[in-house]
């Protein structure tokens, strides 16, 4: 019986300290869609195009305003076979085929704080009305 009251006062302390499920994480992105050109079905960019280069300047200027700072160390070379282009802090912004990303991820919070969601609809808003509401687009 005494045995089964540690293991049992075990599992408790466990799931109150959050070891068993780890802890928890917020995630929130914004992304843009860039449409494949007429007569072809898929696009996938570089950094180096126009289109993207616009779009990451206009990102740099609402997460720099929002107080976000990027990382000016070069990117490692596991994050850049990702398509990671740049960090700014908590953020991350990234290319994969025709989809830029920029994403948030907060530890220790079940959701989003209040200065992410508003960025992030800060970011909407701008990217909707450059390119279309049509192809931006918050995921949390």
């Amino acid at each position: 019986m005494n045995k089964t009251l540690i293991a049992l006062g075990c599992v408790v302390l466990l799931l109150l300290t959050g070891c068993v499920f780890g802890d928890p994480t917020a995630v929130r992105s914004v992304s843009l869609n860039f449409q494949a050109p007429e007569g072809q079905s898929k696009v996938s960019l570089s950094v180096s195009e126009t289109q993207v280069q616009e779009a990451l300047k206009l990102i740099d200027g609402v997460l720099v305003s929002r107080g976000f700072h990027r990382d000016l160390h070069p990117l490692a070379a596991e994050d850049q076979a990702r398509g990671i282009i740049a960090f700014y802090g908590i953020c991350g912004v990234s290319l994969r085929e025709n989809r830029l990303t920029v994403g948030f991820l907060e530890f220790h919070a079940q959701r989003s704080s209040v200065h992410v969601r508003k960025t992030c609809n800060l970011l909407k808003d701008k990217l909707s009305s450059r390119y279309g509401v049509d192809r931006v687009k918050i995921e949390h």
